[in-house]
């Protein structure tokens, strides 16, 4: 009788093993999906906290703040410009594949590291199908539906008119008059001031995002830089970066030409 509970016990104990196995691999994807959830909760923290200090040194420059106007101020000149001027700009494929390629590589590297702690323990895998391609299911689902995205995002255009900007986007459009903007700025999204140097510098340590607002409405733009090896761009110019950036520059001294407002840095 010694014997068979014994027997009974080994058993019990091998079969409790094998389900906590079981148990413990099938929760990897969980482990990887919860790990990629967390980074994007801290993303979006400091997101939030980006938005709520660069709203209040909004409405410090539109009181006039001198302290905060921009280094460098672009040259007005009624000789730089003959309107209208069209900006196009497109989706970049390449920045989309390398973006995605690294997103593959961390979730693989992720899922590799939570079957090395699995080994660990139980000094076995378990290979549950089932839960490995639900986990690529929901890869292949979210580039995709991110291609969608991104290429909605990147296809914008600006057009500069003779009364004032209009952005066409698939957000839809907009336009403001040169009359209604009581601010030009530089918007806080990435870099601090001491990036801002001369105008005519290399692209690379110019700001990236502009904006005019009026008293009600607010009209954004990105002034998109050749992405380093290193850098991920998902839009692109379609006339090519030389002619681009001589449209934007273009751009900035026309808004300082008819506006009348300086440019304040709101980083």
């Amino acid at each position: 009788m010694t014997i068979l509970n014994s027997y009974i016990a080994v058993n019990y104990m091998r079969i409790e093993h094998r389900q906590l196995q079981a148990f413990g691999i099938a929760a990897l994807p969980n482990v990887a999906l919860a790990g990629m959830f967390s980074v994007y909760c801290i993303w979006l923290a400091s997101c939030l906290f980006l938005l709520i200090r660069q709203d209040r040194r909004r409405h410090s420059a539109a009181t006039g703040n001198s302290a905060l106007l921009a280094i460098s101020q672009p040259p007005p000149d009624e000789t730089l410009y003959r309107v209208p001027i069209m900006i196009d700009q497109k989706i970049n494929w390449s920045g989309y594949i390398k973006f995605a390629l690294i997103i593959c590589i961390i979730l693989l590297l992720m899922y590799f590291i939570a079957a090395l702690i699995e080994y660990s323990i139980w000094k076995t895998i378990f290979i549950n199908e089932i839960s490995i391609a639900m986990y690529f299911v929901v890869i292949a689902i979210f580039l995709i539906a991110l291609a969608f995205v991104a290429r909605s995002y990147a296809k914008v255009q600006l057009i500069v008119a003779d009364t004032g900007l209009i952005k066409k986007s698939s957000r839809g459009d907009q336009f403001m008059s040169w009359n209604e903007v009581r601010l030009f700025a530089i918007d806080a999204v990435e870099g601090g001031k001491d990036v801002m140097t001369n105008f005519q510098t290399s692209y690379h340590h110019m700001p990236t995002l502009f904006e005019v607002s009026s008293a009600k409405d607010m009209l954004q733009w990105r002034f998109l830089r050749p992405p380093r090896w290193y850098e991920i761009a998902f839009a692109q110019p379609v006339m090519g970066y030389v002619v681009y950036e001589q449209q934007m520059q273009t751009l900035l001294a026309i808004i300082a030409t008819k506006t009348k407002q300086p440019l304040y840095d709101l980083r």
